[in-house]
């Protein structure tokens, strides 16, 4: 598997040749203060590959609640949007004590409420999330990507057993050419 650096250096290629202004609003990388201060949130440690991927690049600058986003409308959450979504979706569980998804019936993800505090999310999508798991069900492992619905309208997925592999992929994909580029210059995956 490639390093997250490595992924990282093969996803900047391919932005910089085709979608010039993603490139652009790569975020520097976060501090270790702003690691630490984000780790401290959550009820575990953060994956070592996540740790790393954000100490080479902090988010996206206008992607969150923006233009900008990386590939099939996803915003690439820096660390300030990552601890205040997840800060608000625990005080919402808290408060009003949703359910799980209806349609989620994987063994791998925890499904006993709407969202759970081991639940990192990293992506956002007007709501929908790309989420690193700490706290997964009896088949799953920590650190397991999946990809969470607000409205819980689709089941939760696995994405990738941890998030380098889920860079990884990504990562492929790009360096592959299997995508499009609609006529704004936004990145559009092929259909697998």
């Amino acid at each position: 598997m490639t390093s997250v650096r490595g992924s990282w250096s093969l996803i900047e290629e391919v932005l910089r040749e085709n979608a010039n202004s993603v490139f652009r609003a790569l975020r520097k990388p976060a501090s270790e203060t702003q690691v630490r201060r984000l780790e401290s949130k959550f009820p575990a440690k953060l994956p070592r590959d996540f740790v790393q991927s954000l100490k080479v690049h902090d988010g996206l600058r206008n992607s969150y609640l923006g233009q900008i986003r990386l590939f099939d409308y996803w915003a690439l959450l820096p660390v300030s949007a990552i601890a205040t979504i997840w800060k608000m979706m625990t005080d919402l569980q808290r408060e009003c004590g949703f359910g799980g998804c209806q349609f989620t019936v994987t063994p791998k993800i925890k499904n006993d409420a709407h969202w759970r505090p081991g639940w990192v999310p990293f992506m956002d999508a007007d709501g929908d999330r790309l989420v690193v798991d700490l706290d997964p069900g009896p088949n799953g492992k920590v650190g397991q990507v999946f990809k969470w619905s607000n409205s819980g309208s689709f089941p939760m997925t696995i994405q990738a057993d941890s998030f380098g592999a889920w860079l990884a992929a990504t990562a492929e994909k790009l360096s592959k050419r299997r995508f499009r580029l609609d006529e704004f210059g936004s990145i559009w995956f092929d259909a697998e």
